[in-house]
């Protein structure tokens, strides 16, 4: 299939799978606790004028669009202490999904998703199951106005958060990665296929060297491939390979 170079390609395309497919599922046994999640996308501009709406994007380039991706604060009582995520969070008695994601992108990261001068809502993209029996209901937003946000991190629940251009995943030079996962407890790692994640758009900025490792795999690493398939971009021969998600896990082969 060609690949649109322009956003409106990538948009009209989205909004148009969003629209026309069934709800996408990938559900595991009986999930017994819901989350919702946000993916949040802006184009890196250094102009500041506002898009009014999707439908206004014909003029933006597709090598500005940006996803942004959190990585999750270090704890050890955590079970996905220091991963790669969306902001979100777990639901909270009589509320609905949507509310769930807006409300915990809030705590964690301090931006308001509700509000419509600033962003909006594409829609959303599907339900996911964690590993942990989770049911993750995904919703996509579209960052309007190509000014900074104003970020305020929940220290607790968040280390940094990061930027990563969407054509990164096309890119026959990002690097795939086996993530290890310890599972609690037990003596043996388990590996899963992942990418690392470029470091060039870290908030806040890390002082000195950036050690950090920013690595994408798993269940966010399944919304974001699910992200270019709407889009109809199709990643590289190489990348699929490390794209190929599914919950079997891996001894790299040495």
């Amino acid at each position: 299939s060609m690949q649109g170079n322009t956003s409106t390609d990538f948009f009209q395309q989205f909004l148009s799978s969003l629209r026309t497919e069934p709800l996408h599922k990938e559900i595991i046994g009986r999930p017994t606790r819901q989350a919702s999640v946000s993916a949040v996308l802006r184009f890196k501009g250094g102009k500041s004028r506002k898009i009014e709406s999707v439908s206004q994007l014909c003029t933006e380039d597709l090598g500005s669009l940006e996803i942004l991706y959190i990585k999750r604060a270090h704890r050890e009582t955590d079970r996905w202490s220091g991963h790669i995520a969306f902001p979100g969070g777990k639901k909270e008695e009589g509320e609905d999904d949507i509310g769930c994601a807006i409300r915990e992108t809030r705590e964690e990261i301090g931006i308001d998703l509700s509000d419509k001068k600033t962003f909006e809502s594409l829609g959303q993209l599907g339900i996911w199951t964690a590993f942990s029996g989770i049911a993750v209901s995904v919703f996509a937003w579209l960052q309007l106005t190509q000014d900074e946000l104003s970020f305020q991190l929940q220290e607790s629940e968040v280390h940094s958060l990061l930027w990563v251009p969407i054509l990164y995943f096309l890119d026959p030079v990002s690097s795939p990665v086996f993530h290890q996962e310890k599972k609690g407890g037990s003596v043996t790692d388990y590996y899963f296929p992942g990418l690392r994640l470029p470091k060039n758009n870290v908030y806040p900025k890390q002082i000195g060297i950036d050690t950090t490792d920013y690595q994408l795999w798993g269940l966010t690493l399944s919304i974001t491939k699910h992200i270019l398939k709407l889009g109809n971009l199709q990643p590289t021969e190489k990348l699929i390979a490390a794209l190929t998600v599914n919950n079997n896990h891996y001894k790299p082969k040495l």
